[in-house]
């Protein structure tokens, strides 16, 4: 008898080490490919990247989000990380947007995208340290895009109030230091408001989903509003303001089956009153994020390839247009098998370009792994 309980005792304990080791195999998160080109990291220490930004040190702030937070990295000018900052408010929060503050802070929107009635807002100094963080809630609908400095102690965010399929309106919250709602306003003319900035002579622009350009004061009152009637169905990403008072709009128009590919990024060019002046097209592409440089062309960061058939890779895209919209350059990252996406993109000093994004070239895995990617001027990669 007692040689019967040691025998499975043992076998017991054998087994359940089999398990352990088992389940400790499962876990291990997969070697992160090397690339070459670009700079490696895991999502523990590192972020999905919503904006990217070169420091007076010539190193990077990222923001974005890592493991449904809020987050901040900053790494040197070669790309290795230095640290990393999380923001959270007990929620799955996304990365929105940010806005560079006066006192050479940072404002971070995050979406509580489960409830569909929050939003987080986070207020950090230059150092990453938090000043401020308060969870917005809007019973009666709240699904926010971006967050815009008014002054020192005030911000607007815009978005709209959905709420689980009711009738959609844009909406402007004023948001006064530390997080507290003071005033808001539904513009039920518009279903949704996609990005708010300040402009050069202090006013306020919003665009709307499709693109409409509205022109608003401190008091969220329309002095104007103008429709870009391009003669597609537009759907706005990202605008930014010109050194010539007018706006650069990045859309892309979604395609029907038989095209077989999902999108055709429409790049959108206005004077200052939101007259058209020229679009730029490229088929199968989706753009994230676009910029005036410093020559008075344009970059855009997004991604390529995107198809209706499920074999067909994407792959990260980055293209340099002239002033009048003209393809200076183009350059795609990524391999023929897997999925890449660019997400983030910001000039440097030295005349090139830092993107950010994802990649599943090289892995097996289903889990993305993140990457940076620093090019010269003429989009050529700097890191072997």
């Amino acid at each position: 008898m007692p040689r019967k309980n040691t025998i499975f005792t043992s076998s017991l304990i054998l087994s359940i080490l089999l398990l352990c080791l088992i389940d400790i195999r499962c876990t291990v998160e997969p070697e992160i490919p090397s690339l070459g080109y670009a700079k490696t990291y895991n999502e523990d220490s590192f972020l999905r990247a919503g904006r990217i930004l070169e420091m007076d040190d010539g190193g990077y702030y990222i923001f974005g989000h890592s493991n449904s937070n809020l987050s901040l990295l900053k790494t040197n000018s070669e790309g290795s990380v230095l640290w990393k900052k999380v923001y959270t408010a007990g929620d799955s929060i996304y990365f929105q947007d940010m806005d560079q503050t006066s006192d050479g802070g940072y404002i971070l929107l995050g979406d509580i995208w489960w409830n569909r009635v929050s939003a987080f807002l986070c207020r950090i100094n230059g150092n990453g340290d938090v000043l401020w963080k308060k969870e917005i809630i809007r019973t009666a609908g709240l699904d926010p895009e971006a967050v815009c400095q008014v002054n020192d102690s005030l911000f607007f965010i815009v978005g709209d109030n959905d709420s689980y399929g009711t009738y959609l309106r844009a909406l402007i919250l004023e948001i006064k230091d530390p997080g507290h709602v003071i005033r808001e306003k539904e513009f039920t003319k518009y279903t949704k408001l996609k990005d708010i900035i300040k402009t050069i002579n202090n006013g306020f622009i919003a665009i709307s989903r499709v693109p409409r350009l509205l022109k608003i004061d401190s008091d969220k009152n329309i002095i104007w509003e103008k429709f870009v009637d391009t003669g597609e169905w537009n759907e706005v990403v990202c605008f930014k303001q010109t050194i010539d008072g007018g706006y650069i709009i990045g859309t892309y128009v979604p395609l029907s089956e038989g095209v077989g590919l999902k999108y055709w990024a429409w790049i959108i060019k206005t004077d200052s009153q939101g007259n058209l002046q020229w679009v730029s097209k490229k088929v199968g592409t989706k753009p994230e994020e676009v910029y005036q440089t410093k020559d008075g062309g344009y970059i855009i960061v997004g991604t390529t390839g995107y198809s209706i058939w499920k074999n067909h890779s994407e792959d990260a895209w980055l293209i340099k247009l002239d002033s009048q919209g003209n393809t200076v350059w183009e350059r795609t990252f990524g391999d023929d098998q897997r999925s890449d996406f660019g997400y983030a993109v910001s000039e440097l000093r030295d005349g090139g370009f830092v993107m950010a994004g994802e990649s599943y070239s090289g892995r097996e895995s289903e889990l993305p792994f993140y990457w940076l990617i620093k090019t010269d001027a003429n989009g050529n990669t700097v890191w072997k």
